[in-house]
């Protein structure tokens, strides 16, 4: 009986540190030089709350990019149905969807991009938190703002020319 509580006791207790495969799918340039990562020691909860910040930071840029994904689904989809309704009254169709079907488009890539965005800060957050040498995203911020501003307005103009074009 005291054997297997002494084995079980070594079970419970990891050894540190400890180390996590990578696998072939994942590009493991984020975990660093080798293919095989240790994850350091928790030294302190301020640690722990920084790269737990740093997850919810990450969760909000995927939360992010799939709602402006599913947008950009929607804005495409707009011309077509508006197409098929037409259609559907017998009246005169449009030839084209117009500009909807490209402005979906470039909503849906711009969701990708932020998602990938995210992933790549997520793991230079990461790394930056293991070193001890944390710096601010910057340039990262000022190019989302930018990418949702021009998105912006290419979106307020496009509904601009529809409205136009019904009167």
């Amino acid at each position: 009986m005291c054997s297997e509580a002494a084995s079980a006791s070594k079970l419970a207790e990891p050894q540190l540190p400890l180390r996590i495969p990578c696998f072939s799918l994942i590009d493991c340039t984020f975990l660093g030089n080798n293919p095989v990562t240790e994850i350091p020691r928790i030294d302190s909860p301020t640690r722990a709350r920084d790269h737990l910040a740093n997850e919810r930071t990450f969760l909000a840029w995927v939360r992010t990019g799939l709602a402006i994904i599913v947008f950009g689904f929607a804005i495409g989809r707009f011309g077509v149905a508006l197409q098929q309704f037409l259609a559907m009254q017998g009246g005169k169709t449009p030839k084209t969807t117009g500009m909807s079907v490209w402005l979906g488009l470039v909503s849906i890539v711009a969701g990708m991009v932020m998602v990938g965005t995210g992933l790549v800060r997520y793991h230079i957050t990461r790394n930056q938190l293991d070193r001890g040498a944390f710096q601010p995203a910057g340039w990262v911020i000022d190019l989302t703002a930018i990418l949702a501003t021009l998105l912006s307005l290419a979106l307020a103009g496009y509904l601009f020319l529809v409205q136009n074009r019904l009167h």
